[in-house]
């Protein structure tokens, strides 16, 4: 096709599992459209993340679908949604009536999540449900940081599947972990454990944040 084009085969580093990214670099699009197709590889202009966090519903999309009761709490073993730390535990907070609790069947070994709201239920998906919970009560978790292009998000504040796929594919790598970042210590002080997601453009950040109900915590990192 031309000297010009470069290819870099690259491991993650992150999981050896993982499969190698492939880069391919041209000067032009249509060289990129001629390399698949002689590969006989699907080629679509627009980035295949973009286009997945486009389609993906958001927050409220998920809530609209949600049909709401007032029967009485199950009576299984419960943990609920701690907004501190981003974990499940015997939390409770008496100075809200939102909560999102999971209850789980001994006998089958299964578990099942309900988010309250001013003394109705509703079942719900875990991680749209943990968004719920932070979009009711105005917390913000999730950090971008302009200079370096990542996108931090508290590993208790797991994105719903289509957007985290999304976001993993703007670099092809799946998201660094990390146990403690000392810049947001002060910032998110009771929360630990985190993913990094790498070469994220400001418009997918802004676009993630807004899906969710969230506002975009700009701060840079030193990681």
């Amino acid at each position: 096709m031309g000297k010009h084009i470069n290819v870099e085969i690259q491991p993650d580093e992150a999981l050896s599992l993982i499969p190698r990214r492939i880069t391919v670099q041209v000067e032009d699009v249509e060289e990129l459209r001629k390399i698949a197709t002689s590969l006989k590889i699907h080629f679509k202009e627009n980035p295949a993340a973009w286009e997945i966090l486009n389609f993906s519903g958001s927050l409220q999309d998920y809530l609209s679908t949600r049909k709401w009761s007032d029967a009485p709490e199950i009576n299984w073993q419960r943990q609920t949604f701690n907004t501190n730390s981003l974990q499940f535990d015997s939390y409770q907070d008496t100075e809200t009536n939102i909560r999102l609790s999971q209850y789980k069947n001994l006998k089958r070994n299964t578990q099942t999540y309900y988010f309250w709201r001013d003394g109705q239920s509703t079942e719900i998906d875990r991680d749209w449900g943990r968004y719920a919970v932070l979009s009711a009560i105005h917390l913000n978790v999730l950090i971008y940081d302009k200079r370096k292009y990542m996108m931090i998000v508290p590993i208790g504040a797991k994105l719903p599947y289509l957007i985290e796929r999304a976001l993993t594919l703007c670099s092809g790598y799946v998201p660094e972990y990390m146990d403690k970042i000392d810049s947001l210590a002060k910032l998110l002080p009771k929360i630990r454990d985190f993913r990094i997601f790498h070469e994220i453009p400001s418009q997918v950040a802004e676009m993630t944040a807004s899906k969710l109900n969230q506002n975009l915590i700009i701060q840079s990192l030193d990681i």
